[in-house]
């Protein structure tokens, strides 16, 4: 059985179902609603004053923001209004009219076709659950209370249970739901917790007590092991660990070929907690910060100071190091209520990201001016993102210009020589790299999209996963024509997207002429090896074969081990 990998590693244990409180809820009528009203309004305050509580305490960066987001989610007139409505309207128990908000509300954004969005109704779940815990009177801390060396199976996990978990008991978790960028999944990588999810069927399979190993790198379920299996499994984890030791080594190495050709290698992050976690495994900078969060968990647009205290400290802890971030990538069909974007049929090809920036002057002004007065505090570089035209680029530039004008008019001090980049995602971007590199001062390729739009994929679609692949001789020759085009007019190419973190495709990726590598924290060490361990000319000979090829097996086959 497969599902998705959540967080990598590999563990077994005996199985713990942990079961949904939303099964406990039935429907239920009273009649006295007027008290059962006032019990939400006590209910309502006490929630949302321990979510502010777990903020405040929370250790990790990443926690205190999930738990910041869900104290103002838990405090949504809306939700209030409809569990109200409810209750007084439909006579229900307080638990039910709960129940039917929170599954109402987690059905608008399972609706949406972006996973980010899709994901964010787990957090619906998570305050919703809290909620109903406290209306019948039922603890929230059983997950704190485990035998030693389970593996936790349930329909979903919510980012308070996952929070909770007891790492020295919990070997690893696997949800029939979720998708691999949900807080939930994002807690998992922190705690370095094996997990998988999206394994559809699980939960009809196994049973408390049962034996089951997963590797959460492959997002591979195995049910009842044999003990052969598990021996060689605890070898295989002794090996993982003696691996992970030995890429400490490399933390502090340069990133440069056998024969004297140097990269960087840089991480992708959204929050301060994962700046951390990138110096921590030896990153060089960061090749990609995504603003969409600042914006995506907000009941506003983010103003001025709250985007420059991010950033600025962002920087402080970067030190020298280049911080290359992104103006925010939202729109289409990413449900940002207080810009009232319209329902698109193809939110992927609709409006989104520069697109908006470019409507929207007030708010993208208001991000540009906030990295420009962050950038005197470290290396701050700026990337403009779903670039298909030149003239977006000089509007782009254009404004970016006017938002340096006030703040020198305003006796505000910014880095006047900033460097300006686009992401190349679009294969109209790739086409006319020559040109575009004329107008900035590096590229970076999202190959999440460009491979979507190049083969017309959505890359959600299981039926196509086929079609969807880092191996596709076109998405290697628009590589190819992306970095030639830089080359022409002296620029660099990086690479942000997942294909950077495909260790069977490094060699071919610097043979092709890429600069910098950005991946995950976890993958810096992994990547930096490959590139120390191999020479250019040896990545060099590989380019011709990969770009003559016409099938994406040939391509796999160079790299067969």
């Amino acid at each position: 059985m497969f599902g998705k990998s959540a967080s990598p590693g590999l563990a077994f244990g005996k199985v713990v179902i942990v079961e949904d409180i939303f099964d406990k809820v039935t429907a239920t009528k009273i009649d006295d609603t007027s008290s059962e009203v006032e019990r939400f309004e006590s209910i309502l305050k006490e929630v949302v004053g321990e979510l502010e509580t777990l903020s405040k305490e929370a250790l990790q960066k990443d926690q205190q923001e999930i738990f910041e987001a869900h104290s103002m989610l838990a405090a949504d007139p809306s939700f209030k209004k409809e569990v109200l409505k409810l209750i007084s309207e439909s006579s229900f128990s307080l638990s039910y009219a709960l129940k039917e908000t929170g599954l109402s509300f987690m059905a608008k954004f399972e609706a949406l076709e972006d996973d980010y969005f899709k994901e964010r109704a787990l957090d619906i779940k998570d305050i919703t659950t809290r909620f109903i815990s406290k209306s019948m009177g039922l603890s929230t801390s059983s997950l704190r209370n485990l035998p030693n060396d389970v593996v936790l199976v349930a329909r979903d996990l919510t980012p308070s249970q996952t929070a909770a978990i007891d790492k020295t008991k919990v070997k690893g978790f696997i949800t029939e739901l979720g998708g691999v960028t949900s807080h939930t999944a994002i807690i998992a990588r922190t705690l370095e917790i094996p997990a998988i999810v999206g394994a559809k069927g699980l939960l009809s399979e196994v049973s408390n007590g049962d034996l089951l190993a997963l590797d959460g790198l492959s997002g591979q379920v195995f049910l009842k092991p044999s003990d052969d299996f598990i021996g060689e499994l605890k070898v295989q984890i002794e090996k993982e660990q003696e691996y992970k030791e030995a890429l400490k080594t490399y933390i502090d190495k340069e990133t440069i070929t056998s024969d004297g050709h140097k990269l960087k290698v840089l991480g992708n992050i959204s929050s301060v907690e994962d700046a951390k976690n990138v110096l921590k495994n030896g990153g060089e900078g960061i090749g990609l910060l995504r603003t969409e969060f600042l914006y995506m968990e907000s009941s506003a647009a983010p103003n001025e100071e709250k985007q420059f205290n991010f950033y600025k400290e962002i920087l402080e802890i970067m030190g020298k190091r280049p911080v290359t971030i992104r103006t925010f990538d939202i729109g289409g069909d990413k449900e940002v209520s207080y810009l009232n974007l319209e329902k698109e049929d193809n939110p992927f090809l609709g409006y989104r990201a520069i697109r908006i920036s470019l409507d929207e002057i007030d708010l993208f002004k208001t991000q540009l001016r906030a990295i420009l007065r962050a950038s005197v505090f470290g290396n701050a570089k700026i990337m403009f993102p779903m670039i298909a035209t030149h003239r977006e680029i000089l509007r782009a530039k254009e404004i970016l210009e006017q938002c340096k004008q006030e703040l020198s008019n305003e006796g505000l001090d910014f880095d006047q020589e900033i460097e300006i980049g686009i992401m190349i995602e679009i294969p109209a971007a790739a086409i006319m790299a020559d040109l575009l590199a004329k107008e900035v001062d590096f590229f970076s390729i999202g190959t999440n999209d460009l491979i979507q739009y190049t083969m017309a994929v959505d890359r959600m679609n299981d039926k196509l996963d086929d079609l969807y692949s880092f191996y596709d001789p076109s998405v290697i020759r628009l590589i190819s024509m992306t970095i030639n085009g830089a080359k022409s007019a002296g620029i660099p190419v990086g690479m942000c997207g997942s294909m950077a973190s495909e260790l069977q495709l490094t060699e071919l990726l610097v043979g092709l002429g890429l600069s910098t590598f950005s991946v995950t924290s976890g993958s810096i060490l992994s990547v930096r090896k490959n590139i120390i361990e191999t020479s250019f000319s040896k990545c060099d000979e590989l380019v011709p074969s990969a770009l003559n090829s016409s099938d994406k097996s040939h391509i796999l086959e160079m790299f067969t081990l």
